[in-house]
């Protein structure tokens, strides 16, 4: 299942990461991701899937109800 926005906004602000980083990260555009995390739209599919996959290469995790955290934290 992919990420959720809140999620998106959530792993952003974990990682102090841009959307513009994210974008680079991702490789989508940051009007997609402003998309997303704005919810103005229904997402191409691929964009929430991108973004899950550049933030899972930093260690992020996911977990239920709109969660993440660091892999290395303590739960």
């Amino acid at each position: 299942m992919a990420i959720t926005p809140a999620q998106c906004r959530s792993a952003r602000t974990l990682l102090s990461w841009s959307v513009s980083k994210l974008a680079a990260a991702a490789g989508v555009s940051e009007s997609a991701i402003d998309d997303f995390e704005l919810e103005r739209r229904p997402a191409d599919p691929l964009v929430p899937s991108a973004l899950q996959r550049a933030f899972e290469e930093v260690g992020v995790a996911f977990l239920p109800q709109d969660d993440v955290r660091l892999g290395s934290e303590v739960v």
